[in-house]
Protein backbone atom coordinates (compact mmCIF):
# COMPACT_ATOMS: atom_id res chain seq x y z
CA UNK A 1 0.00 0.00 0.00
CA UNK A 2 1.30 3.41 -0.73
CA UNK A 3 2.15 5.33 1.62
CA UNK A 4 1.40 9.41 0.73
CA UNK A 5 2.93 10.44 4.36
CA UNK A 6 6.57 9.13 3.32
CA UNK A 7 8.90 9.47 0.62
CA UNK A 8 10.11 6.16 1.29
CA UNK A 9 7.16 3.41 0.86
CA UNK A 10 9.50 1.97 -2.13
CA UNK A 11 13.42 1.67 -2.30
CA UNK A 12 13.57 3.91 -5.45
CA UNK A 13 11.41 3.29 -8.92
CA UNK A 14 12.81 0.04 -11.19
CA UNK A 15 12.23 1.43 -14.78
CA UNK A 16 12.07 -2.29 -15.40
CA UNK A 17 9.40 -2.26 -13.67
CA UNK A 18 7.65 0.77 -14.76
CA UNK A 19 7.87 0.16 -18.06
CA UNK A 20 7.47 -3.85 -18.63
CA UNK A 21 3.93 -2.94 -20.10
CA UNK A 22 5.40 -1.45 -22.89
CA UNK A 23 6.26 -3.80 -26.20
CA UNK A 24 9.44 -3.76 -27.78
CA UNK A 25 9.77 -0.59 -29.90
CA UNK A 26 11.59 1.78 -32.03
CA UNK A 27 11.03 4.98 -30.33
CA UNK A 28 8.41 6.26 -27.44
CA UNK A 29 7.21 9.80 -26.51
CA UNK A 30 7.92 11.04 -23.21
CA UNK A 31 5.48 13.91 -22.22
CA UNK A 32 7.25 16.70 -20.48
CA UNK A 33 6.38 20.30 -18.53
CA UNK A 34 8.87 20.43 -15.95
CA UNK A 35 7.17 19.35 -13.09
CA UNK A 36 8.93 16.91 -10.54
CA UNK A 37 6.36 14.31 -11.87
CA UNK A 38 7.36 14.63 -15.85
CA UNK A 39 10.99 15.18 -14.99
CA UNK A 40 11.00 11.63 -13.13
CA UNK A 41 9.35 9.97 -15.82
CA UNK A 42 12.43 11.58 -18.61
CA UNK A 43 14.81 10.29 -16.88
CA UNK A 44 13.42 6.86 -15.62
CA UNK A 45 12.49 6.53 -19.00
CA UNK A 46 15.56 7.17 -20.63
CA UNK A 47 17.33 4.71 -18.02
CA UNK A 48 15.04 2.25 -19.43
CA UNK A 49 15.74 3.11 -22.75
CA UNK A 50 19.63 2.67 -22.90
CA UNK A 51 18.58 -0.87 -21.20
CA UNK A 52 15.93 -1.52 -24.04
CA UNK A 53 18.12 0.03 -26.51
CA UNK A 54 14.71 2.33 -27.24
CA UNK A 55 14.84 5.82 -28.78
CA UNK A 56 13.48 8.58 -26.32
CA UNK A 57 11.76 11.74 -27.54
CA UNK A 58 10.69 14.15 -25.09
CA UNK A 59 7.94 16.91 -26.01
CA UNK A 60 6.74 19.82 -23.92
CA UNK A 61 3.46 21.85 -25.04
CA UNK A 62 3.28 25.21 -24.86
CA UNK A 63 -0.50 26.28 -24.26
CA UNK A 64 0.38 29.91 -24.55
CA UNK A 65 -1.53 30.65 -21.07
CA UNK A 66 1.04 31.78 -18.94
CA UNK A 67 4.89 33.77 -19.88
CA UNK A 68 6.71 31.71 -17.68
CA UNK A 69 5.96 28.44 -20.21
CA UNK A 70 8.83 29.52 -23.00
CA UNK A 71 11.02 29.81 -20.09
CA UNK A 72 9.90 25.87 -18.94
CA UNK A 73 10.34 24.51 -22.15
CA UNK A 74 13.41 25.91 -22.24
CA UNK A 75 14.55 24.59 -19.06
CA UNK A 76 13.47 20.69 -20.04
CA UNK A 77 15.52 21.15 -23.81
CA UNK A 78 18.60 21.56 -21.26
CA UNK A 79 17.56 18.55 -19.43
CA UNK A 80 17.19 16.52 -22.94
CA UNK A 81 20.68 17.86 -24.01
CA UNK A 82 22.26 16.86 -21.30
CA UNK A 83 20.78 13.39 -21.59
CA UNK A 84 21.18 13.26 -25.49
CA UNK A 85 17.52 13.19 -26.01
CA UNK A 86 15.80 14.66 -28.75
CA UNK A 87 13.42 17.85 -27.61
CA UNK A 88 10.53 19.84 -29.05
CA UNK A 89 8.10 22.47 -28.20
CA UNK A 90 4.51 21.90 -29.41
CA UNK A 91 2.39 25.21 -29.52
CA UNK A 92 -1.43 25.33 -28.62
CA UNK A 93 -2.27 27.76 -30.89
CA UNK A 94 -5.60 29.90 -31.83
CA UNK A 95 -8.42 31.41 -29.75
CA UNK A 96 -9.04 29.65 -25.96
CA UNK A 97 -12.40 29.23 -24.99
CA UNK A 98 -13.56 31.48 -22.31
CA UNK A 99 -14.66 28.86 -20.44
CA UNK A 100 -13.62 25.27 -19.71
CA UNK A 101 -10.14 26.46 -20.20
CA UNK A 102 -9.01 23.04 -18.53
CA UNK A 103 -10.79 20.19 -20.78
CA UNK A 104 -9.74 22.05 -23.71
CA UNK A 105 -5.97 23.00 -22.40
CA UNK A 106 -5.90 18.86 -21.81
CA UNK A 107 -7.65 17.96 -25.12
CA UNK A 108 -5.06 20.25 -26.92
CA UNK A 109 -2.69 18.93 -25.43
CA UNK A 110 -3.15 15.47 -26.33
CA UNK A 111 -3.87 16.05 -29.67
CA UNK A 112 -0.46 17.56 -30.46
CA UNK A 113 1.05 14.94 -28.63
CA UNK A 114 -0.45 12.34 -31.23
CA UNK A 115 -0.31 13.86 -34.29
CA UNK A 116 3.47 14.57 -33.18
CA UNK A 117 3.71 10.89 -32.22
CA UNK A 118 2.07 9.91 -35.31
CA UNK A 119 4.12 11.82 -37.67
CA UNK A 120 7.44 10.48 -35.77
CA UNK A 121 5.57 6.47 -35.86
CA UNK A 122 5.79 6.29 -32.45
CA UNK A 123 3.80 3.74 -30.92
CA UNK A 124 3.64 5.21 -27.52
CA UNK A 125 3.09 8.24 -25.14
CA UNK A 126 4.16 8.24 -21.86
CA UNK A 127 2.62 11.02 -19.24
CA UNK A 128 3.74 11.36 -15.82
CA UNK A 129 0.44 10.66 -13.50
CA UNK A 130 1.17 9.60 -10.16
CA UNK A 131 -1.16 8.14 -7.38
CA UNK A 132 -1.78 11.70 -6.28
CA UNK A 133 -3.17 12.52 -9.40
CA UNK A 134 -4.99 9.55 -9.29
CA UNK A 135 -6.43 10.46 -5.29
CA UNK A 136 -7.35 13.69 -6.87
CA UNK A 137 -9.43 12.61 -9.70
CA UNK A 138 -11.26 10.04 -7.89
CA UNK A 139 -11.94 12.55 -4.60
CA UNK A 140 -12.98 15.01 -7.12
CA UNK A 141 -15.75 12.47 -9.31
CA UNK A 142 -16.81 11.06 -6.19
CA UNK A 143 -17.65 14.35 -5.29
CA UNK A 144 -19.76 14.70 -8.72
CA UNK A 145 -21.36 11.20 -8.60
CA UNK A 146 -24.86 10.96 -8.67
CA UNK A 147 -27.05 8.03 -6.46
CA UNK A 148 -28.34 6.78 -9.80
CA UNK A 149 -24.43 6.49 -11.93
CA UNK A 150 -22.85 3.40 -12.56
CA UNK A 151 -19.60 4.38 -11.05
CA UNK A 152 -17.63 4.48 -14.34
CA UNK A 153 -15.96 7.41 -13.55
CA UNK A 154 -14.73 6.66 -10.45
CA UNK A 155 -11.89 4.05 -11.55
CA UNK A 156 -10.15 6.91 -12.09
CA UNK A 157 -7.06 7.31 -14.40
CA UNK A 158 -6.35 3.84 -16.62
CA UNK A 159 -2.74 2.59 -16.81
CA UNK A 160 -3.03 2.92 -21.02
CA UNK A 161 -5.67 4.64 -22.38
CA UNK A 162 -6.42 4.26 -26.76
CA UNK A 163 -6.10 7.64 -28.06
CA UNK A 164 -8.09 8.62 -31.24
CA UNK A 165 -5.72 7.96 -33.86
CA UNK A 166 -4.89 4.50 -32.14
CA UNK A 167 -1.67 5.75 -30.55
CA UNK A 168 -1.31 4.15 -26.80
CA UNK A 169 -1.44 6.56 -23.80
CA UNK A 170 0.48 5.34 -21.03
CA UNK A 171 0.72 6.21 -17.72
CA UNK A 172 3.63 4.08 -15.71
CA UNK A 173 3.57 6.50 -12.80
CA UNK A 174 0.04 5.64 -11.43
CA UNK A 175 1.25 3.35 -8.69
CA UNK A 176 4.06 5.57 -7.05
CA UNK A 177 3.80 9.22 -5.26
CA UNK A 178 4.97 12.53 -5.71
CA UNK A 179 7.14 12.10 -2.69
CA UNK A 180 8.93 8.99 -4.13
CA UNK A 181 9.41 10.65 -7.25
CA UNK A 182 10.43 13.75 -5.58
CA UNK A 183 13.01 11.44 -3.61
CA UNK A 184 14.17 10.16 -6.92
CA UNK A 185 15.33 13.26 -8.35
CA UNK A 186 16.91 14.47 -5.04
CA UNK A 187 19.09 11.31 -5.07
CA UNK A 188 20.02 12.68 -8.79
CA UNK A 189 20.43 16.27 -8.15
CA UNK A 190 18.23 16.53 -10.58
CA UNK A 191 16.04 20.38 -9.82
CA UNK A 192 12.32 20.95 -11.28
CA UNK A 193 9.98 23.46 -11.80
CA UNK A 194 7.12 24.65 -9.88
CA UNK A 195 3.76 25.95 -11.97
CA UNK A 196 1.98 28.62 -10.22
CA UNK A 197 -1.01 27.60 -10.71
CA UNK A 198 -0.58 24.66 -8.34
CA UNK A 199 -1.27 27.23 -6.07
CA UNK A 200 -4.51 28.82 -7.74
CA UNK A 201 -7.39 27.75 -5.53
CA UNK A 202 -9.85 28.43 -8.28
CA UNK A 203 -9.33 25.44 -9.76
CA UNK A 204 -11.26 22.32 -8.62
CA UNK A 205 -7.83 20.27 -8.44
CA UNK A 206 -5.75 22.95 -6.22
CA UNK A 207 -8.69 22.85 -3.87
CA UNK A 208 -8.85 18.88 -4.05
CA UNK A 209 -5.19 18.51 -2.96
CA UNK A 210 -5.27 20.92 -0.69
CA UNK A 211 -7.61 19.28 1.21
CA UNK A 212 -6.31 15.71 0.90
CA UNK A 213 -2.44 16.52 1.82
CA UNK A 214 -3.43 17.04 5.55
CA UNK A 215 -5.58 13.90 5.06
CA UNK A 216 -2.90 10.97 4.06
CA UNK A 217 -5.41 7.95 5.02
CA UNK A 218 -8.22 9.13 3.19
CA UNK A 219 -6.00 9.16 0.54
CA UNK A 220 -4.73 5.60 0.76
CA UNK A 221 -8.15 4.61 1.48
CA UNK A 222 -8.86 6.68 -2.43
CA UNK A 223 -6.22 4.85 -3.97
CA UNK A 224 -7.35 1.31 -2.80
CA UNK A 225 -11.11 2.29 -3.66
CA UNK A 226 -10.37 3.42 -7.37
CA UNK A 227 -8.19 -0.07 -7.70
CA UNK A 228 -11.56 -1.72 -6.90
CA UNK A 229 -13.56 0.27 -9.12
CA UNK A 230 -11.04 -0.42 -11.54
CA UNK A 231 -11.31 -3.94 -11.69
CA UNK A 232 -15.09 -3.63 -11.20
CA UNK A 233 -15.33 -1.42 -14.46
CA UNK A 234 -13.09 -3.82 -16.22
CA UNK A 235 -16.12 -7.05 -15.79
CA UNK A 236 -18.94 -4.75 -15.97
CA UNK A 237 -17.46 -3.82 -19.83
CA UNK A 238 -16.56 -7.44 -20.36
CA UNK A 239 -19.82 -7.98 -19.79
CA UNK A 240 -21.72 -5.25 -21.15
CA UNK A 241 -19.70 -6.51 -24.38
CA UNK A 242 -20.71 -9.97 -24.19
CA UNK A 243 -24.19 -8.98 -23.50
CA UNK A 244 -23.79 -6.77 -26.87
CA UNK A 245 -22.67 -9.15 -29.38
CA UNK A 246 -25.35 -11.80 -28.17
CA UNK A 247 -28.74 -9.51 -28.32
CA UNK A 248 -27.87 -6.23 -30.60
CA UNK A 249 -27.86 -6.38 -34.62
CA UNK A 250 -27.21 -3.72 -37.26
CA UNK A 251 -30.11 -3.31 -39.80
CA UNK A 252 -28.89 -1.21 -43.49
CA UNK A 253 -29.21 2.33 -43.07
CA UNK A 254 -27.07 2.07 -39.23
CA UNK A 255 -30.31 1.08 -37.93
CA UNK A 256 -29.66 -0.87 -34.12
CA UNK A 257 -31.74 -3.72 -33.01
CA UNK A 258 -31.65 -4.56 -29.63
CA UNK A 259 -33.16 -7.86 -28.43
CA UNK A 260 -34.74 -6.96 -24.86
CA UNK A 261 -35.59 -11.33 -24.08
CA UNK A 262 -32.80 -11.19 -22.06
CA UNK A 263 -32.73 -8.04 -20.27
CA UNK A 264 -34.78 -9.92 -16.92
CA UNK A 265 -31.54 -12.29 -16.47
CA UNK A 266 -28.80 -9.04 -17.14
CA UNK A 267 -27.61 -7.39 -14.28
CA UNK A 268 -28.69 -3.97 -13.77
CA UNK A 269 -24.84 -2.31 -14.79
CA UNK A 270 -24.82 -4.26 -17.32
CA UNK A 271 -28.24 -3.14 -19.03
CA UNK A 272 -27.42 0.31 -18.37
CA UNK A 273 -23.64 0.17 -19.52
CA UNK A 274 -25.16 -1.68 -22.65
CA UNK A 275 -27.74 0.76 -23.40
CA UNK A 276 -25.24 3.81 -22.90
CA UNK A 277 -22.74 2.02 -25.58
CA UNK A 278 -25.53 1.41 -27.87
CA UNK A 279 -26.81 5.04 -27.44
CA UNK A 280 -23.41 6.48 -28.20
CA UNK A 281 -22.55 4.14 -31.19
CA UNK A 282 -26.10 4.80 -32.86
CA UNK A 283 -26.49 8.53 -31.74
CA UNK A 284 -22.13 9.64 -31.86
CA UNK A 285 -22.95 11.78 -28.72
CA UNK A 286 -19.87 12.86 -27.08
CA UNK A 287 -20.36 11.17 -23.51
CA UNK A 288 -22.66 8.63 -22.47
CA UNK A 289 -26.15 9.32 -21.43
CA UNK A 290 -26.87 9.33 -17.77
CA UNK A 291 -28.14 6.80 -15.92
CA UNK A 292 -31.01 8.37 -14.93
CA UNK A 293 -32.11 8.82 -18.14
CA UNK A 294 -31.47 4.99 -19.51
CA UNK A 295 -33.57 3.32 -16.35
CA UNK A 296 -36.77 4.25 -17.75
CA UNK A 297 -35.75 2.67 -20.94
CA UNK A 298 -35.18 -0.40 -19.46
CA UNK A 299 -38.34 -0.16 -17.39
CA UNK A 300 -40.32 0.38 -20.65
CA UNK A 301 -38.89 -2.39 -22.26
CA UNK A 302 -39.34 -5.15 -19.83
CA UNK A 303 -43.07 -3.81 -19.07
CA UNK A 304 -43.71 -4.98 -23.14
CA UNK A 305 -44.01 -1.47 -24.69
CA UNK A 306 -46.19 -1.39 -28.10
CA UNK A 307 -44.95 -0.30 -31.14
CA UNK A 308 -46.63 2.84 -30.78
CA UNK A 309 -43.72 3.82 -28.28
CA UNK A 310 -41.49 6.00 -29.28
CA UNK A 311 -38.48 8.16 -27.70
CA UNK A 312 -35.58 10.56 -28.12
CA UNK A 313 -32.28 10.29 -26.35
CA UNK A 314 -29.14 11.10 -26.80
CA UNK A 315 -28.95 12.27 -30.91
CA UNK A 316 -31.33 8.73 -30.93
CA UNK A 317 -34.63 7.95 -32.10
CA UNK A 318 -35.90 4.90 -30.23
CA UNK A 319 -38.73 2.43 -31.34
CA UNK A 320 -40.22 -0.29 -29.07
CA UNK A 321 -41.00 -2.93 -31.43
CA UNK A 322 -42.35 -6.66 -30.92
CA UNK A 323 -39.50 -7.48 -28.12
CA UNK A 324 -36.98 -5.41 -29.45
CA UNK A 325 -35.16 -1.54 -28.98
CA UNK A 326 -34.92 -0.32 -32.33
CA UNK A 327 -32.57 2.91 -32.72
CA UNK A 328 -31.30 5.09 -34.99
CA UNK A 329 -29.79 8.68 -35.51
CA UNK A 330 -32.19 11.85 -35.68
CA UNK A 331 -32.02 13.89 -38.45
CA UNK A 332 -31.01 17.06 -36.82
CA UNK A 333 -27.79 18.73 -36.30
CA UNK A 334 -25.84 16.81 -38.78
CA UNK A 335 -22.38 18.30 -39.93
CA UNK A 336 -21.42 19.22 -43.87
CA UNK A 337 -18.18 20.41 -44.75
CA UNK A 338 -15.32 19.21 -47.04
CA UNK A 339 -12.92 16.53 -46.99
CA UNK A 340 -9.72 16.89 -49.13
CA UNK A 341 -7.50 14.67 -50.59
CA UNK A 342 -5.14 13.40 -48.34
CA UNK A 343 -7.83 14.20 -45.17
CA UNK A 344 -9.36 11.88 -42.93
CA UNK A 345 -12.10 13.43 -40.42
CA UNK A 346 -14.76 11.94 -37.99
CA UNK A 347 -18.24 12.61 -39.03
CA UNK A 348 -20.65 13.13 -36.49
CA UNK A 349 -19.34 11.68 -33.89
CA UNK A 350 -19.91 7.72 -35.93
CA UNK A 351 -17.86 7.47 -38.62
CA UNK A 352 -14.37 8.16 -39.08
CA UNK A 353 -13.93 8.95 -43.16
CA UNK A 354 -10.64 8.80 -45.06
CA UNK A 355 -9.64 10.53 -48.24
CA UNK A 356 -7.06 9.22 -50.68
CA UNK A 357 -8.55 10.19 -53.72
CA UNK A 358 -7.43 13.34 -55.52
CA UNK A 359 -10.88 14.65 -55.22
CA UNK A 360 -12.37 17.32 -52.47
CA UNK A 361 -15.51 15.30 -51.32
CA UNK A 362 -18.31 17.24 -49.90
CA UNK A 363 -20.09 15.12 -47.15
CA UNK A 364 -22.88 15.98 -45.50
CA UNK A 365 -26.53 14.59 -44.48
CA UNK A 366 -29.15 13.96 -47.78
CA UNK A 367 -31.12 16.78 -48.68
CA UNK A 368 -35.09 15.51 -48.03
CA UNK A 369 -35.95 16.54 -51.45
CA UNK A 370 -32.87 14.87 -52.64
CA UNK A 371 -34.01 11.57 -50.74
CA UNK A 372 -37.59 11.67 -52.44
CA UNK A 373 -35.86 11.38 -55.88
CA UNK A 374 -33.46 8.82 -54.98
CA UNK A 375 -33.56 5.04 -55.11
CA UNK A 376 -32.07 4.09 -51.95
CA UNK A 377 -32.92 0.31 -52.16
CA UNK A 378 -30.20 -1.92 -53.02
CA UNK A 379 -29.20 -5.97 -52.92
CA UNK A 380 -27.50 -7.73 -50.70
CA UNK A 381 -24.76 -10.16 -51.83
CA UNK A 382 -27.15 -12.68 -51.75
CA UNK A 383 -28.93 -10.70 -54.21
CA UNK A 384 -32.03 -10.01 -52.58
CA UNK A 385 -33.56 -6.73 -52.74
CA UNK A 386 -33.29 -4.66 -49.34
CA UNK A 387 -34.66 -1.50 -48.33
CA UNK A 388 -33.86 0.84 -45.23
CA UNK A 389 -36.63 0.73 -42.68
CA UNK A 390 -37.33 2.88 -40.79
CA UNK A 391 -36.73 5.11 -44.15
CA UNK A 392 -36.45 7.84 -41.77
CA UNK A 393 -32.73 6.64 -40.75
CA UNK A 394 -31.43 7.47 -44.84
CA UNK A 395 -31.60 11.29 -43.58
CA UNK A 396 -29.26 10.69 -40.92
CA UNK A 397 -26.80 9.21 -42.76
CA UNK A 398 -23.41 11.05 -44.55
CA UNK A 399 -24.00 10.79 -48.35
CA UNK A 400 -20.45 11.61 -50.12
CA UNK A 401 -20.39 13.90 -53.70
CA UNK A 402 -17.15 14.36 -55.72
CA UNK A 403 -16.82 16.88 -58.69
CA UNK A 404 -20.16 15.11 -60.69
CA UNK A 405 -23.55 14.02 -59.49
CA UNK A 406 -22.72 10.45 -58.26
CA UNK A 407 -24.12 10.11 -54.79
CA UNK A 408 -21.64 7.76 -52.15
CA UNK A 409 -23.54 6.29 -48.77
CA UNK A 410 -20.66 4.84 -46.95
CA UNK A 411 -21.94 2.33 -44.43
CA UNK A 412 -25.01 1.78 -46.04
CA UNK A 413 -23.27 1.14 -50.40
CA UNK A 414 -19.67 0.79 -49.10
CA UNK A 415 -19.27 -1.20 -52.75
CA UNK A 416 -19.57 2.19 -54.57
CA UNK A 417 -17.54 4.24 -53.01
CA UNK A 418 -15.13 5.85 -54.89
CA UNK A 419 -11.80 4.67 -55.48
CA UNK A 420 -9.70 5.72 -52.20
CA UNK A 421 -12.25 6.59 -49.94
CA UNK A 422 -12.88 4.88 -47.05
CA UNK A 423 -15.51 4.59 -43.87
CA UNK A 424 -15.18 3.00 -40.37
CA UNK A 425 -17.56 2.90 -37.72
CA UNK A 426 -16.75 4.36 -34.52
CA UNK A 427 -18.54 6.15 -31.73
CA UNK A 428 -16.83 9.28 -30.19
CA UNK A 429 -17.78 8.49 -26.56
CA UNK A 430 -16.02 5.64 -26.84
CA UNK A 431 -12.93 5.10 -29.08
CA UNK A 432 -11.95 8.53 -29.18
CA UNK A 433 -9.88 8.08 -25.52
CA UNK A 434 -10.61 4.32 -24.79
CA UNK A 435 -9.30 3.08 -21.18
CA UNK A 436 -8.00 -0.11 -20.95
CA UNK A 437 -10.67 -0.71 -18.83
CA UNK A 438 -13.23 -0.45 -21.47
CA UNK A 439 -11.07 -2.77 -24.41
CA UNK A 440 -13.83 -5.49 -24.14
CA UNK A 441 -16.37 -2.71 -25.40
CA UNK A 442 -13.46 -1.11 -27.75
CA UNK A 443 -12.83 -4.31 -29.06
CA UNK A 444 -16.66 -4.86 -29.73
CA UNK A 445 -17.17 -2.17 -31.84
CA UNK A 446 -14.58 -2.83 -34.07
CA UNK A 447 -16.36 -6.26 -34.85
CA UNK A 448 -19.30 -4.43 -35.29
CA UNK A 449 -17.64 -2.54 -37.87
CA UNK A 450 -16.66 -5.57 -39.34
CA UNK A 451 -20.31 -6.40 -39.58
CA UNK A 452 -21.54 -3.47 -41.09
CA UNK A 453 -19.09 -3.75 -43.72
CA UNK A 454 -20.15 -7.32 -44.43
CA UNK A 455 -23.15 -6.67 -44.69
CA UNK A 456 -23.71 -3.59 -46.50
CA UNK A 457 -25.52 -3.56 -49.55
CA UNK A 458 -24.44 -3.17 -52.72
CA UNK A 459 -26.02 -0.52 -55.20
CA UNK A 460 -29.46 -1.49 -56.53
CA UNK A 461 -28.84 -1.93 -60.57
CA UNK A 462 -32.13 -2.08 -61.45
Amino acid sequence: MIDFTKATDIVGPDPRVLFADISAVEKVIVAVSGGSDSVALLLLANAWAHHENVQVQAVTVDHGLRPEAAAEAAFVASICEGLGIHHITLAWEGIKPNSGLPEASRLARYQLLEEYAVDSDAKYILTGHTADDQVETVYMRLAREKPTGTGRGLSGMSERTIMPKGVLLMRPLLGLSRNVLRQYLAQNAQSWVEDPSNVDVSYERVRARQFLETRPQHKKDLFAFSKIMGRLRKQIANQTAEFLGDNVSVLPGLVYKLDVASFDKTPQPVLINALQVLLAVAGGGEYFASASKIHPLIDMAMEGAEQASRQTLANCVLEFKAGNIVMYREARNLASFLLGPGDEALWDGRMHLTNDSNTTLYVGPLDPALLAETDIEGVSEDNEIVTVLPRAAIQSLPVLRGDGDDLHFPMLFNKALPEGVSARLTARALAQFCPDFDEALFEWLDDLGKLVKISALVPNSR
